[in-house]
């Protein structure tokens, strides 16, 4: 059997998050992990984020991007203007609590691909952030 005959396709509305979620209701978090497109999430979604300051999570991997760089330099841009800090999330059994999170330049680190948490520095981490985030 062809791997193509065990998919079916569909066609979808696109909606920019900023549109989807306009109404009174305020967001508190966000995960995206849409495998290469967080550019375009985030492009549609940065009226929402600097209304509500949620805590944002997304997979990034640069092997998703033709421009890698630019798009890094995209995401990083939009939320340093809106006052956020972007940490590494690290995994592994042998970290010690406290040290799953690495505070990173996402422009120029050479290490960026994993997931990522972008935190409103108005809402610094708690102290008791456990490994088990």
């Amino acid at each position: 059997m062809d791997i193509n005959e065990t998919f079916v396709t569909e066609k979808i509305n696109i909606v920019p998050l900023n549109d989807h979620l306009k109404d009174d209701r305020k967001v508190s978090f966000i995960k995206i992990d849409v495998q290469g497109f967080e550019k375009d999430v985030l492009a549609g979604a940065w009226k929402l984020i600097e209304r509500d300051r949620p805590v944002v999570i997304f997979e990034h991997a640069n092997i998703y991007y033709e421009a890698p760089f630019e798009a890094r330099k995209y995401i990083s841009d939009g939320f340093c203007s809106l006052n956020y800090d972007l940490y590494l999330i690290r995994e592994g059994h042998d970290m010690f609590q406290y040290q799953f999170l690495e505070h990173i330049d996402f422009v120029e680190s050479t290490e960026v691909d994993g997931d990522i948490l972008a935190v409103p520095k108005s809402k610094p981490l708690p102290i008791d952030i456990s490994i088990h985030l």
